[in-house]
């Protein structure tokens, strides 16, 4: 009842603290994760009560020799978490390691405390009160079996209440974390206006922005523009109105792009239309299969940028009061053309402000926007040519206009038979034929099958499974002969004999010897459990998991949520590596002690099998029916913890955004209900917990008395009872008491345990992409060698029974060829790319490089002869050297050199760790345009013959495209390149533009795509 009652105090404080931490993580837009808590606080009443009886009973010497060595095994303990939490979080490479400290310090500790505990306290008391009778033996042992499950325990809790402590902590650090502050704004201005700064980022910013009015904010990559942003939305208050978002970086939500765009917002079909139309998007809406009620993927894995990003403009023109040009609007740009519409220019430069004013008085001032036009947008005409002077250009070091003019490339020579056959006829981007895209899980019902269990018993080995199975058996019986030994030797006590009393050297000896070797069983048991099958079966399954996660199909991400897989490799792993062979022990050491209590009590009375058969039967069924309806309930805590930790992991990738549309509340009320689910799913778990332990303590209490019944009937019935047996028989009755309940409650979580080891299992046997190696056919070291690409009447799609993607597909680059690949968004231009390294497999046709069929040679010989500078940079939690070179294939000079014709050198110089400099998650210290620097520098230091920039400029600024494009037509000019451009300036001066859409003409055909797409970009030239 104890733990009962103290349920609903710990779901409500849970649920609470969840809801704190939520909502506490959208205003600092950090992550955090909440603590569990394990009912055990009751074990130090329990033992210091039952020490304070085995005081009385056999005196002092039981407390302090085994208050030594258990503090031994709590220090042990101690230093396993320690370690686990240094260790063991993120690298599962160190596994073995915590392992072996548990393994061979935590289990030495159990060994000393077993070996005093059964020598040294006896040999101690029989000096201290003489002869042990049947009454001081059985009592005490009775006493030993109450302490064994508190003591068992108790170092588990320890454990708990430092994690508990680790957790409050840090919870009280989180809380205390100053929330965003709202009382920096301008009082004097309008309800629009606002003022911001950002200590250490920016420095003295100022910015005013009315109704009906545009700013717009430039400056070089770093220079603190998307600062500012985040120093708005933090800083401002909404005094009256509303404030919308558009980021960098689109944040999608896992829900129909419906949702996506009205964002909560209530749905006008006239409005609604008119905003498709202002943001260009009903051609995307056309091609995707269900229309605007198309799931979209998380983090809109199924949308093309420029879809995600044009889908997140619609959330700020849906507004109640109309479109954008009656708003105040804040646009932090690249693109330089718009300036002209601004009401205002800002130009930031290391955090400060330059320059600020209207685009007449910066232009005419020619100052530092001035030279920033002049040198990024020469060709434009919205500056005028700046006067002569004497510096020689030759020596600078961003693109002049001549590299990127208009007329370069149209000088360049048109391969006409080869585009011709690279058009593409209204190529869908979403390949979803159904308009949902993420998958359910599916929720097995019924009894853990054989399979999960087989599946485990592989992983730990055969062998080592069956040494478990000796080590028992032997434990066993060697628990029956001691306890049989100590009845004889206790009858003889009792007796008038002078044997017991003249020989008790020799029936200790034997004894303890007993007590020695079945100690060394049990050791024995728990090293099996731990050292052997613990370590194997965590190490394999985990090993299967990832190596699949590795090789599994693009489209399994499509439709499986981060969360899910997130979930396999915390939850799902940690109930392996810790739990499982955790209860696995206990639920042996258990069931060992049930069997040899009940084979004992039968010895000793052996009417008792008259009623211990019919209980044996009640508890069986006890359990089943326990059983049936827990598993259950725990795949359903599964599945919400799973639906929890998605749901956050969506929200605080997207605080910002939540923040800036006001909708919190309805973000923390839809993550609550998510708890609260899981909360009363979880209380249900509890409820059935405490429903099993009633009738296990009525099953054990009835074995208790019904001994006792068979006591009374053998003294009545025969006239004589031996009391040592009688002692050994209500010895083992006793001890069912506290064993019964345990046996369940692990063989409860074991089966728990066992369905993270079937999801672990079913997510382990997914269906895998290409072998990585084939080894009877790999390509030479230096393959290719010249970087031909060629495809055939290529055609692919992304999974079996969806329409294709890329239709006939027949060019060629030849080797050394700077090759733009242009058309609309969603044309499926980053299709190409995903064919090239094999991400998609062909359907038909071929692909070549020097003249051979990659589809002939293993994944990893193709992607490792190839480079990518991506659409999205990554960066990976690490140093610097590691997100360069992780493998340690290349020295420090190289390193060095890849960064500097990077133009990166210097600012990883001013850092003192310098390679060893830490890169956070994402690389949120680093701003986009350097994260794709980095990205340039790893391209850089591999020099693959064939580079493909998958619009790899599309959300950095002009200066960063400049450099980028500067240094790969330098340090890859004896390279074939293929550029999937977003801005046209940056393939103007390619050898070949590849146009992929309906049409098939370039720009010298007025009614041709690209064209179109020049004029759009104010690129086209007057004829």
């Amino acid at each position: 009842m104890y733990s009962f009652w103290l349920t609903p105090p710990w779901v409500q404080l849970s649920t609470a603290i969840m809801a704190l931490i939520y909502r506490k993580s959208l205003a600092l837009s950090s992550e955090s994760r909440a603590a569990h808590f394990l009912d055990g606080e009751h074990y130090p009443l329990q033992i210091a009560a039952i020490i304070y009886m085995l005081h009385h009973t056999i005196g002092w010497t039981s407390v302090f020799v085994n208050l030594r060595f258990t503090g031994g095994l709590l220090a042990e303990r101690d230093h396993r978490m320690h370690a686990a939490i240094k260790l063991y979080g993120w690298e599962r490479a160190f596994l073995d390691k915590i392992e072996t400290i548990r393994n061979t310090k935590e289990l030495a500790a159990l060994r000393r405390l077993g070996i005093w505990k059964t020598l040294t306290m006896l040999v101690t008391t029989f000096a201290v009160h003489g002869p042990l009778t049947s009454q001081l033996m059985f009592v005490s042992i009775a006493l030993f079996d109450m302490l064994q499950v508190p003591v068992s325990e108790g170092p588990n809790t320890v454990t708990v209440l430092m994690m508990v402590r680790t957790c409050y902590h840090r919870l009280t650090a989180f809380i205390m974390i100053q929330r965003i502050r709202y009382d920096r704004y301008a009082e004097t201005a309008s309800p629009d206006d606002w003022r911001s700064s950002e200590c250490n980022i920016l420095e003295d910013i100022s910015i005013q922005c009315r109704r009906e009015e545009l700013v717009a904010v430039i400056g070089k990559v770093g220079s603190g523009k998307s600062s500012v942003i985040s120093a708005l939305l933090g800083d401002m208050v909404t005094v009256h109105g509303s404030v919308a978002l558009v980021p960098q970086q689109p944040w999608i939500l896992n829900a129909t792009l419906r949702e996506n765009i009205l964002f909560g917002h209530r749905f006008e079909q006239g409005f609604y239309d008119k905003v498709i139309d202002a943001c260009a998007l009903r051609a995307d809406l056309e091609m995707l299969a269900g229309g605007d009620m198309t799931e979209i993927g998380e983090k809109g894995i199924n949308l093309s940028g420029g879809q995600k990003a044009r889908g997140h403009i619609f959330n700020h023109v849906l507004g109640p009061n109309g479109l954008l040009k009656t708003r105040a609007r804040i646009l932090v740009t690249n693109a330089l053309q718009y300036l002209g519409a601004a009401s205002q220019i800002t130009m930031l430069h290391d955090g400060k402000v330059v320059e600020q004013g209207s685009f007449a008085q910066l232009v005419g001032s020619k100052g530092e926007v001035f030279d920033f036009i002049h040198v990024y947008m020469p060709d434009t005409g919205m500056v005028p040519p700046p006067e002569a002077s004497d510096t020689d250009e030759s020596n600078t070091t961003t693109p002049t206009a001549s590299e990127i003019s208009l007329v370069s490339a149209r000088q360049k020579p048109v391969y006409r038979s080869s585009l011709g056959r690279a058009s593409i006829d209204n190529i869908p981007v979403d390949v979803a034929t159904a308009h949902t895209i993420i998958r359910d899980e599916q929720k097995r019902v019924g009894l853990v099958g054989l399979e999960p269990y087989m599946h485990y018993i592989r992983a730990c080995g055969i062998r080592n499974i069956s040494m478990l199975g000796c080590a028992s058996i032997a434990a066993m019986c060697l628990s029956v002969g001691s306890s049989m030994w100590l009845a004889h030797w206790a009858t003889l006590n009792d007796g008038d004999t002078d044997d017991s009393t003249r020989q008790p050297l020799y029936y200790l000896s034997v004894y303890s010897a007993l007590g020695v070797v079945q100690v060394l069983s049990m050791i024995a048991v728990s090293a099996a459990v731990w050292l052997l099958c613990a370590v194997n079966g965590s190490k394999n399954t985990h090993s299967q998991l990832l190596q699949c996660m590795l090789r599994v199909p693009t489209s399994f991400f499509d439709s499986t949520p981060l969360g899910r897989i997130l979930g396999l490799f915390s939850s799902d792993q940690a109930q392996i590596d810790e739990n499982l062979p955790m209860f696995l022990e206990m639920w042996v050491m258990a069931m060992l002690r049930i069997a040899i209590a009940m084979a004992l009590i039968v010895v000793a009375m052996p009417l008792s099998f008259v009623f211990i058969a019919p209980i044996a039967y009640v508890f069986i069924g006890v359990q089943r029916r326990f059983m049936a309806t827990s598993r259950e309930i725990r795949r359903l805590v599964n599945t919400g913890r799973n639906s929890v930790i998605t749901c956050t992991e969506e929200a605080v990738h997207g605080a910002m955004s939540i923040r800036a549309y006001g909708r919190n509340a309805e973000f923390e009320k839809g993550c609550a209900a998510r708890n609260e689910t899981l909360m009363m799913t979880w209380w249900t778990h509890l409820c059935t917990t405490r429903w099993l332990a009633c009738r296990l303590d009525l099953i054990a209490a009835t074995i208790v008395l019904l001994t006792n019944m068979s006591l009374i009937a053998a003294l009545y019935f025969v006239g004589s009872l031996t009391n040592g047996y009688a002692g050994l028989a209500l010895t083992n009755a006793i001890a069912i008491l506290g064993v019964l309940n345990t046996s369940v409650r692990s063989f409860g979580f074991v089966e728990l345990a066992m369905i993270s080891v079937e999801r672990v299992k079913d997510y382990s046997r997914l269906e895998s992409e290409a072998p990585e190696v084939i080894e009877d056919c790999r390509p030479s070291e230096s393959w290719p060698e010249a970087g031909t690409v060629e495809f055939r009447n290529y055609s692919t799609r992304y999974r079996e029974g969806l329409d294709l993607v890329l239709k006939d597909l027949s060019f060629r680059v030849m080797p050394n060829q700077k090759v733009g690949i242009v058309g609309r968004t969603g044309a499926g231009k980053s299709s190409l790319t995903l064919a090239l390294f094999r991400i998609i497999e062909a359907s038909s046709g071929q692909i070549l490089l020097d003249g051979h069929d990659i589809s002939k040679y293993g994944l990893f010989d193709v992607r490792s002869r190839l480079s990518i500078i991506p659409q999205d940079p990554v960066l990976f939690a690490g140093t610097i050297r590691e997100n360069l070179d992780p493998f340690s294939k290349y020295s420090d000079e190289e390193i060095w050199c890849s960064l500097d014709n990077a133009h990166l050198g210097d600012l990883i110089r001013s850092k003192d760790e310098r390679l060893e400099f830490i890169v956070t998650q994402n690389g949120e210290n680093f701003s986009v345009g350097q994260r794709q620097l980095i990205c340039l520098a790893r391209a850089l230091l591999k020099r693959a013959k064939i580079l493909v920039l998958d619009e790899a400029t599309a959300a950095i600024d002009n200066t960063t495209d400049a450099v980028i494009q500067k240094t790969i037509r330098e340090e890859f000019a004896n390279c074939t390149v293929l550029t999937i451009a977003h801005r046209l300036n940056t393939v103007l001066d390619s050898d070949m533009i590849l146009v992929i859409d309906g049409g098939r003409n370039l720009l010298r055909n007025e009614d041709g795509l690209f064209a179109k797409l020049a004029e759009e970009a104010n690129l086209a030239e007057d004829e």
